[in-house]
């Protein structure tokens, strides 16, 4: 589904958008929570002027989201059921702070729900957060109750409790902390690494 839905999104027949798939689920996970207008998907996204107004008009042409005068723009009705499938996999995503994960000024933190059989060392992760903006990026999985980074090592009493109160963690969860010399960078850059995990968990469901 998303594959196809990203396809849709970022197709053009000039030139290729300057936003990305993560940009994407950014906005109907913004618009999942409360009207938005197009200045704060820009700043909160760090995207410029033109590419949030296009992001939003190709949107809106797919009968995701309409505008709603001085609020902003809402989700339509397919548009909340479209979000509504995206957080069945980011369960959460929030603004850290400074921690032992750190490696830039900001961090931003995803729990990504169910995904941790995609997980292998988490390197790829990490370059695809670099990628898409970042300084790096640190991913985490729950496995047999415990946070553990794979091929590395299992959490610290004090670290697993540090992600623990921020995160409602299940067995087979993954953590994603990425961090960017800003926070929109921070945002982006994990956006971009879990549009890529959604399209491989939904590519092995249908394989």
């Amino acid at each position: 589904m998303f594959r196809e839905f990203f396809g849709e999104v970022l197709s053009s027949r000039t030139v290729r958008p300057s936003f990305r798939e993560g940009d994407v689920l950014g906005v109907l996970l913004l618009l999942a929570e409360e009207p938005v207008g197009r200045y704060a998907i820009r700043d909160v996204l760090g995207l410029g002027d033109a590419a949030a107004r296009t992001l939003l008009r190709r949107l809106q042409r797919l009968g995701l989201v309409r505008p709603a005068g001085r609020k902003g723009h809402v989700l339509t009705d397919r548009g909340r059921m479209v979000a509504e499938k995206l957080m069945g996999y980011i369960a959460e995503f929030r603004r850290l702070p400074e921690s032992f994960l750190s490696v830039g000024r900001c961090d931003y933190g995803f729990r990504l729900r169910g995904l941790s059989h995609l997980i292998s060392g988490g390197v790829e992760e990490r370059d695809l957060a670099v990628s898409g903006g970042g300084r790096g990026a640190t991913t985490i999985i729950v496995k047999s109750g415990k946070l553990v980074v794979p091929s590395v090592k299992e959490l610290d009493d004090w670290e697993e409790a540090f992600l623990r109160s921020f995160f409602k963690l299940e067995e087979g969860d993954v953590v994603l902390v990425v961090s960017a010399e800003d926070c929109p960078s921070a945002l982006r850059a994990g956006l971009s690494v879990a549009a890529k995990l959604i399209e491989r968990a939904e590519s092995e469901d249908l394989a």
